[in-house]
């Protein structure tokens, strides 16, 4: 696994920048915490990262072919259960008590067979967070992944994904000090590029 480099990164919507010569490093194997106002861009620069949209220009270089995220929408398939949801993205490599037994330590034990619709909020984000990080990627882009749990829960989820991740690079988007604390590993900061008068928002 490579290193990536963002080499002058810029992207605007309607002649409006919201990243502006964007360049950084995120090592690889290792866990990368990324924070900054709103409307800075940290959305746009993991779609872009992602493929999920086009930079206007600059470059991106070190993407493996295998990667999982968990976007800020759950994306999920309602009518399926957590473990139907996962065995979508692991198949056979990993076998159903395998899921089973990771969805216990994040809680949903008694909630692996019903349909995801179901479910609360919180306990969706933690069947995406399950599915990403069972999914074998090299890289994993966690944005905003830990929105909404409560402290025992989100010390128990972030156990779950530093124990599951050994060797992988994290790419973690966040407002939270403390969840940036407990994911470890480096942070980068990013200020929002002004134009005019205001803050773009993203």
């Amino acid at each position: 696994m490579n290193d990536i480099t963002v080499t002058k990164l810029n992207k605007g919507y309607g002649g409006k920048p919201v990243l502006r010569d964007l360049s950084m490093k995120f090592e690889a194997g290792r866990v990368t915490n990324i924070m900054g106002p709103s409307g800075c861009g940290k959305t746009t620069l993991l779609n872009i990262m992602m493929g999920l949209e086009k930079a206007d220009c600059g470059s991106v270089h070190g993407i493996p072919k295998r990667i999982a995220a968990v976007f800020q929408e759950y994306r999920l398939c309602e009518e399926f259960s957590p473990v139907s949801n996962i065995r979508m993205v692991t198949g056979k490599t990993i076998p159903r008590s395998g899921i089973e037994r990771h969805l216990r330590e994040l809680g949903l034990g008694d909630s692996m067979y019903k349909p995801v619709r179901e479910l609360s909020g919180g306990m969706k984000q933690r069947v995406s967070i399950a599915r990403a990080v069972l999914h074998n990627a090299d890289l994993i882009f966690l944005d905003e992944a830990y929105k909404g749990l409560d402290a025992d829960t989100l010390s128990a989820v972030i156990k779950f994904v530093l124990d599951n991740s050994e060797g992988k690079t994290i790419i973690h988007v966040t407002h939270d000090l403390q969840t940036a604390a407990l994911m470890g590993g480096c942070v980068i900061k990013m200020e929002s590029v002004r134009y005019d008068a205001g803050e773009i928002k993203d």
